[in-house]
């Protein structure tokens, strides 16, 4: 910490109550309270210091002043947890293994876009829809089609385990759930049958830990469940904000709509090749934006800026009893709030941290944006959305991550003609 407090980097002194008030903020609230934080690169708030900016986050973890905050697990730990060796480890064996599985990433997508597209329209409670549906989407990416056992019983605790460590649900059932939700995906990784990014992390623990690319046979199933969970509440944020945003833009609705309808294949697989070069530039702390003339591609790109799933990154400093947060949403925009969102305008290229920055950035960030792709150019080509009743943001609440309370209701019709 005294390597820190030696460089030249502005600081300012503010009460750490102001910071721990995020945690208790509502609805548009958390915004505003995350502006009025002061504007400084690096704020000291006793033993918590507040980065904004990715540079100087970047610079902490070359120089090795900074790493993620360690977690005692009883048994294997997973990726986001472990501590540097372990970490380097398990992070070989799964960017080994994780691309070809996250392949089927965009074929799942287009299966849950026609079954989302028969449920929308009349819909009393949109959100219920698209949890379901991409819920489904995860485990048929993670375990295989949907008709199999281990996929059904996978399927039917999901939904109950994320809903408890969200805090919707009652906290006294979270540890039921936890237990069903694990059981199942011991079961499926025990499945020699199960494929997808299940049957990848188990063929990572399969290999000969001579190469030091493998993961222990605990380290399975508390990654599955990390990423597994990851991989839904993402894909869900990205899809039902970005709705959310289009409903209340006539104008950014209908531009949406004529370019996913004029896209052909060829054109949507560039747009997704547009999204994971974005997100592989962002994650490298380098300017990034997606090329204006992908509509569809923006409306995400604006969608992870001003509502991102994550609002800070957590990391040790090399000293005891002292830790750093990393403010996603400054780094994201200068004005990160709903009601900045924006597509159809120019955006200057600059980072975005919603996927994380650096070495510990998220492996499979690309897969879930492209997903969201593939879910949404058919909903927003066919489906005429509408908000009914108050801003998705008014009942918007960090849960850790950015979740929001109660229906969401939205008028969902074909367009005319």
């Amino acid at each position: 910490m005294g390597a820190l407090l030696a460089t030249p980097w502005s600081r300012t002194r503010t009460r750490l109550p102001e910071w721990r008030a995020l945690l208790t903020c509502r609805g548009q609230k958390l915004w505003q309270m995350r502006r009025a934080l002061p504007a400084k690169n690096l704020v000291i708030l006793g033993p918590v210091c507040l980065v904004r900016d990715a540079a100087t986050f970047l610079d902490l973890e070359r120089r090795g002043l900074i790493d993620a905050k360690g977690k005692p697990w009883a048994n294997g730990c997973p990726l986001t947890a472990a501590s540097e060796d372990v970490w380097r480890r398990q992070r070989r064996a799964i960017v080994r293994e994780l691309p070809s599985a996250l392949a089927r990433s965009v074929a799942c997508g287009e299966a849950a876009a026609s079954r989302i597209l028969a449920a929308a329209p009349g819909a009393a409670d949109l959100r219920a829809v698209l949890e379901a549906e991409i819920a489904a989407w995860a485990v048929d990416l993670f375990a295989g089609p949907l008709d199999d056992r281990a996929s059904k019983e996978l399927l039917e605790t999901l939904g109950p385990h994320w809903r408890c460590i969200r805090g919707r649900s009652p906290k006294e059932g979270g540890a039921a759930a936890a237990r069903a939700h694990r059981a199942a995906l011991a079961a499926a990784v025990a499945d020699p049958r199960v494929a997808g990014v299940i049957g990848a992390l188990r063929d990572a623990a399969r290999r000969d830990d001579a190469d030091e690319s493998a993961l222990r046979a605990d380290e399975v199933v508390p990654n599955a469940s990390n990423a597994l969970v990851a991989a839904f509440e993402t894909c869900l944020g990205l899809v039902l904000w970005t709705l959310a945003g289009l409903a209340d833009r006539r104008e950014a609705r209908i531009r949406a709509r004529d370019w996913c309808r004029a896209a052909d294949a060829a054109t949507a697989r560039d747009e997704r090749a547009a999204l994971a070069a974005f997100k592989q530039a962002a994650a490298a702390g380098d300017d990034a934006s997606v090329p204006q003339r992908f509509v569809l591609a923006r409306c995400l790109e604006e969608t992870l800026r001003v509502a991102p799933p994550v609002w800070t990154l957590a990391r040790d400093f090399a000293g005891p009893r002292r830790y750093l947060k990393l403010d996603v949403l400054s780094v994201n925009s200068d004005d990160a709030r709903p009601g900045a969102w924006d597509p159809l305008a120019p955006r200057k290229a600059r980072p975005c941290a919603s996927f994380g920055l650096g070495r510990r950035a998220c492996p499979a960030g690309a897969a879930a944006l492209q997903a969201a792709h593939a879910i949404l150019a058919p909903l927003v080509a066919a489906l005429d959305f509408r908000r009914r009743g108050p801003e998705l943001a008014d009942r918007a609440y960090l849960g850790p991550t950015l979740c929001v309370r109660g229906p969401v209701a939205f008028d969902v019709a074909p367009w005319p003609g």
